[in-house]
């Protein structure tokens, strides 16, 4: 950037010049910027929706269930994060135990037929 070249540009009576004369603001549509921002936050919250953590043996809808509340409530799945937190299943010495503290330990029961 050693050599500049003046040019005359025709700017929006509301355009800002930065102090050291190199950047030139101009502002944006009020709607594409609204538009920006509630693309934003609607991103953001899909997003939290999506990494909602399940429980071991949640059927769809209890799923699906968590999924709108984390949209509506997004500290509804707090205390189910925290409880996977604070069990450290992944510190476990075996297989087992980190099952066991990840609560996805199943009964297998042979029928009578």
């Amino acid at each position: 950037m050693d050599h500049l070249t003046n040019l005359t540009i025709q700017v929006p009576p509301d355009a800002i010049l930065t102090d050291n004369g190199r950047v030139l603001c101009v502002p944006g549509s009020l709607w594409k910027d609204a538009l920006l921002i509630i693309t934003f936050y609607a991103t953001n919250y899909l997003a939290h929706a999506a990494t909602v953590k399940s429980s071991p043996g949640d059927t769809a809808k209890v799923t699906a269930c968590n999924v709108i509340l984390a949209v509506l409530y997004p500290m509804s799945g707090l205390m189910r994060a925290l409880k996977a937190i604070f069990r450290l299943a992944r510190f476990s010495k075996s297989e087992l135990d980190m099952a066991c503290k990840a609560g996805a330990l199943c009964m297998v029961v042979r029928a009578p037929d």
